[in-house]
């Protein structure tokens, strides 16, 4: 009898333990299960490492934030320079007198129609093709590592959160000490999760 306890014992270590996954406010460790079930934290250093690394991640997520902001501010900032014509011949030197110059009236078109009409869409950008193509994909990386760290906030575990608060707390106070408050504030109204 003794054996066959033993043996069953046996057979139940061997078993894998199954993922603790909760939708309801939780506090597991061991055998907790985030994103995937390949993402099973199995012991204590293991937990404590995912708490870690979500803290980092939310870091590296307010650093990227802030690094793309600040890429497409020394876009926008860049020297352009202009050339103006006069009776078909260019026009040289400093603004010496405004009236060698020609210049495009004011916009007087209904706004609404404008963006309706997409012109927008062709003008101009301040950025070569390759820098925007690098701008979207910098986007794109910090767009999808704002959505994992809400699946992160989606398994409820406490810790997990808290750790993910006080790296957006580091994060936001390490990299946003000295932004512009004008820009930031219409910036946040039109983010999502950052």
């Amino acid at each position: 009898m003794s054996l066959s306890y033993r043996h069953d014992m046996s057979m139940m270590d061997d078993q894998p333990s199954s993922c603790k996954v909760s939708m309801f406010w939780n506090w597991y460790t061991t055998d907790s299960c985030f994103i995937s079930e390949s993402w099973q934290v199995k012991t204590s250093g293991g937990f404590a490492g995912a708490c870690v690394g979500s803290f980092f991640l939310v870091v590296f997520l307010q650093w990227l934030h802030r690094f793309n902001k600040e890429l497409d501010l020394a876009m926008a900032n860049r020297p352009r320079f202009k050339v103006y014509f006069k009776d078909g011949e260019l026009v040289d030197g400093e603004l010496g007198d405004t009236k060698t110059l020609e210049f495009e009236a004011p916009n007087t078109r209904n706004p609404f129609l404008i963006a309706l009409s997409h012109s927008w869409l062709f003008r101009a950008g301040h950025s070569s093709p390759l820098e925007h193509l690098a701008r979207c994909l910098l986007y794109v990386v910090e767009w999808g590592l704002a959505y994992f760290v809400m699946l992160l906030f989606m398994y409820y575990n406490g810790y997990v959160i808290i750790s993910c608060l006080i790296g957006a707390f580091v994060g936001r106070f390490l990299f946003t000490y000295n932004s512009d408050l004008a820009t930031a504030t219409v910036e946040e109204e039109a983010s999502c999760c950052l």
